[in-house]
């Protein structure tokens, strides 16, 4: 096989189908990436009436054809004694303003994640109404919070390759080190199945 420089990828293949008139046609998915930095305990509620320490990074893949998200959050820096009891998506609110809770996260740090959004959460995710936020026993109602943001288009963005290569992201040369990625360079794409292979060792499809 050709020796490929791989990005393999836990996203699906960025292409659906649609049917017209019994014609099946594809259509390219656009996938906007987001951020939510930096989390801190600045950004509760009230805003700057709590300053503790912790600090994380997020960064969300939303495809606007399959309305599925994907991500992965890291977390760092609590005091000691001081735990996680829940991380949550929450919406819709501005900066420092409450709102319910719409997806629940996985515990710990590293958190992978993918949940699927409705055509208005959609829009509402695109208007920055919805923000990420970890909790605590110190601070219960919330010890980690950012507004979840579109990454502005001038910003340069592409694939960030995650444990070895088996997690890919789309994200800006910034954010992908901080989730503990490789950035592979300004317009790269995640792929789906290609060549992954290691030099003396041979490649295989994944």
């Amino acid at each position: 096989m050709t020796n490929l420089k791989c990005c393999c990828s836990l996203l699906p293949l960025l292409t659906a189908t649609v049917f017209l008139l019994g014609i099946s046609l594809p259509v390219q998915a656009a996938i906007i990436p987001f951020v939510a930095d930096p989390m801190n305990s600045l950004n509760e509620v009230p805003c700057n009436s709590t300053d503790m320490a912790g600090t994380g990074t997020a960064v969300f893949n939303l495809d606007t054809v399959t309305l599925r998200v994907v991500g992965k959050l890291v977390y760092s820096g609590f005091s000691a004694g001081t735990v996680e009891t829940g991380a949550h998506v929450h919406g819709n609110a501005g900066p420092c303003v409450g709102a319910n809770v719409l997806f629940p996260l996985p515990a710990g740090t590293p958190k992978n994640f993918a949940y699927t959004v409705t055509p208005q959460q959609n829009l509402d995710m695109q208007s920055s109404l919805h923000y990420v936020n970890v909790h605590t026993n110190i601070l219960p109602g919330g010890h980690l919070r950012a507004q979840i943001v579109p990454i502005p288009p001038t910003v340069a963005t592409g694939a960030c390759c995650l444990k070895g290569g088996t997690e890919c992201l789309i994200t800006d040369a910034q954010h992908c080190p901080a989730i503990g990625g490789s950035y592979q360079g300004d317009n790269t794409t995640c792929q789906g199945i290609q060549a992954c292979c290691i030099p003396g060792q041979g490649c295989i499809m994944v």
